[in-house]
């Protein structure tokens, strides 16, 4: 399975890595790796998560205060 973005998560991640960038040097690939690392794990394991209805799951991100659905 691939991960598939909405252009509005794409568009929140972009503000988020120039945040990330501007509060501390590396911060924004941080994000980038933890993004990567459970968007993997979705997709190898798409049933763990907090359940938010009958069809989308959220897992948050360890560091960063997002989650991905």
């Amino acid at each position: 399975m691939t991960p598939v973005f909405h252009p509005a998560a794409t568009q929140e991640i972009a503000a988020a890595l120039q945040v990330g960038e501007e509060r501390g040097f590396g911060l924004g690939r941080e994000l980038v790796q933890e993004i990567r690392r459970v968007a993997a794990l979705l997709c190898d394991a798409p049933n763990i998560g907090e359940p938010l209805d009958s069809r989308f799951r959220r897992l948050p991100l360890r560091k960063f205060p997002f989650g991905l659905i």
